[in-house]
């Protein structure tokens, strides 16, 4: 299954267009398909109406209720899970669950993802998102794309962030704006500004 949605993608990247086929973002450029995280894939097995297809928008219109839902999202999430590594809870990495009370970034994301459907967001404009942070971790958070900024929601941060904000994270690769089960490799179109902070981080 993976491997057959994996082939209509490359297909639809050629014949559309990379942001046709996977939706935009304001800050960060699609370039290819990439493989899912092992945990995303087998998530996505275990609960695949978590991972269905939908015919919405790969956006969703700014307005100041959805600022404040993801603020609340972002907070009343961030609060409700235990914080406990994969590593320490089952003895391996990359196990992703849903709404356990303990667990790490992916669990806090896909609660923050499941949350905001709920509430009638597009689920295509709510993008699983791999980052690497300043210190050069492996991440994970949730990216809302929005007609006019796009915001993270991140169990790091009490607020919810904007791209520009966080010069500090490399962003790797997300879900696409038109099928969850499919990553797309992105390209940071703030390199330069982020090489610049990064370097003043490593001197303090």
């Amino acid at each position: 299954m993976y491997f057959l949605r994996y082939i209509v993608c490359l297909l639809l990247t050629f014949t559309l267009g990379v942001g046709s086929a996977f939706g935009w973002t304001l800050h960060l450029k699609t370039l290819h398909v990439s493989p899912p995280p092992e945990g995303h894939k087998q998530f996505c097995s275990d609960f695949p109406s978590h991972c269905k297809k939908s015919g919405g928008l790969p956006y969703t219109p700014w307005s100041p209720r959805l600022e404040k839902l993801l603020g609340l999202v972002n907070r009343e999430v961030n609060d409700g899970i235990e914080h406990v590594s994969d590593l320490d809870k089952h003895g391996y990495p990359e196990v992703w669950e849903l709404n356990p009370h303990t667990g790490d970034c992916e669990e806090y994301t896909i609660r923050k993802r499941a949350w905001l459907i709920n509430e009638n967001i597009s689920p295509n404009a709510l993008r699983l998102t791999w980052v690497k942070t300043e210190r050069n971790e492996d991440h994970l958070v949730l990216m809302v794309i929005t007609d006019r900024d796009d915001f993270v929601l991140d169990n790091r941060f009490k607020q919810v962030k904007k791209i520009a904000d966080l010069i500090g994270y490399d962003f790797i690769k997300q879900t696409s704006g038109w099928d969850p089960t499919i990553w797309v490799k992105l390209e940071d179109t703030r390199i330069d500004l982020r090489k610049e902070t990064l370097a003043e981080i490593q001197k303090k």
